[in-house]
């Protein structure tokens, strides 16, 4: 059983390095955090404990800790992040119109986006939109 969580854990380690950067946000990452909590789940202490060569193994006697069930979550875990990975989870989880356009406010989402667009270009919304707190098509 230990090869095959040490197996399991060099895959996620990979599939965590292998997430993109967020260009918004530098000093928050979220495959630096996913990568902390992998090593947390496995019970090694800090990220240096364990090389960060291609050939990752964790050690024999923290592998045979490792439940069954604690595998099995590990796996899912796995196959989600491979889904986030491979652009697969907006598929697996289909949005519907009704998600994308709530009645209260049927534009948010396009803002939002649209609002995300331009702050990492640089620019900001009008100020008198802002205090004005208008809303509408972007």
């Amino acid at each position: 059983m230990s090869a095959g969580v040490s197996a399991l854990y060099r895959q996620l380690l990979q599939t965590v390095r292998s997430l993109p950067r967020d260009p918004l946000r530098p000093t928050l990452q979220l495959n630096e955090t996913l990568e902390a909590t992998v090593n947390r789940a496995f019970g090694i202490k800090q990220a240096g404990t364990v090389d960060s060569s291609t050939s990752e193994a964790l050690p024999l006697k923290l592998a045979e800790h490792v439940s069954v069930e604690d595998e099995a979550l590990a796996s899912k875990a796995l196959q989600a992040l491979k889904d986030l990975s491979d652009d697969k989870a907006l598929h697996a989880y289909p949005l519907t119109a009704k998600t994308l356009q709530p009645a209260t406010d049927p534009y948010y989402y396009t803002r939002l986006i649209q609002g995300v667009g331009l702050s990492s270009q640089g620019k900001t919304r009008s100020w008198w939109k802002t205090f004005f707190q208008v809303k509408g098509e972007a």
